[in-house]
């Protein structure tokens, strides 16, 4: 799930596979869904096991988005950390993860996005032309590029309708949610997400002072932070939430 992989071919989690030694029998497959992969990958892990097609599934979150920062863009480079995680699912562990909700909407794929050096772009000279905006950041298209007051508003625009929805689609009442794990966007934004919603904000955990937005690793990465420091408890009901880059969202509730 890294922003970019190792290679064009082969996949990274074939790579992976011989350097972790496992056995051969086993599938390998990489996406590629930044700030919702963790929530994704859940998914995909779920239903691989519920198909019977396998007990175990290793998913595997990575970002190394900060290689794509030009130097001068001091809005971004503020923001983001580069950050992995691992995290086994497995057959008897299964009923700990609810119903899932996704949402896609690539029409707006361009408010993140590194715009050359791809299949359908290939860098070139203009491809390092700098372009500075209003504020003073700078960047270029075989650069990262967010807008960052666009993906404010998709989130605050998005997020509680997922939020009402993934509650409704588990069958919980918000008050039955004993914790909140959102996308480590930014400490503002889901602080208004909070309030919008009506989530008291001892049920919401934040850890990105510590490691910044680290992308498809945020979720996990915070929930280990949770559990390390008891704000998440066994039997616990916890919200986790992933928005961004596609622009895409996705939620579920799992029980610890």
């Amino acid at each position: 799930m890294c922003p970019r992989f190792d290679h064009y071919t082969p996949t990274t989690a074939c790579i992976i596979q011989h350097k972790l030694a496992l056995n051969i029998n086993c599938g390998a497959l990489d996406f590629n869904l930044g700030c919702s992969g963790f929530v994704y990958g859940l998914g995909v892990a779920k239903g691989l096991i519920e198909s019977l097609a396998c007990k175990n599934v290793l998913l595997l979150t990575s970002s190394t988005l900060t290689k794509t920062f030009h130097p001068q863009d001091k809005s971004s480079r503020f923001l983001f950390g580069d950050g992995a995680a691992a995290t086994l699912i497995s057959s008897h562990n299964l009923a700990n993860i609810g119903n899932f909700i996704f949402g896609t909407d690539g029409s707006r794929a361009d408010k993140i996005i590194v715009k050359d050096g791809g299949a359908r772009k290939k860098l070139d000279d203009s491809s390092f032309e700098d372009i500075t905006d209003e504020y003073g950041n700078t960047t270029n298209n075989a650069c990262f590029y967010m807008n960052g007051t666009s993906i404010f508003n998709f989130g605050l625009k998005t997020v509680p309708t997922l939020v009402k929805e993934t509650i409704e689609k588990n069958n919980f009442l918000l008050e039955d949610i004993d914790l909140f794990i959102f996308h480590q966007a930014n400490l503002f934004l889901i602080e208004t997400i909070g309030k919008k919603i009506g989530i008291p904000n001892e049920k919401i955990f934040n850890f990105m002072e510590s490691i910044g937005n680290t992308v498809s690793s945020t979720i996990p990465i915070v929930l280990a932070e949770a559990i390390k420091i008891k704000k998440a408890k066994p039997g616990d009901k916890i919200f986790i939430c992933g928005f961004g880059t596609g622009l895409s969202w996705g939620a579920t509730i799992i029980e610890l």
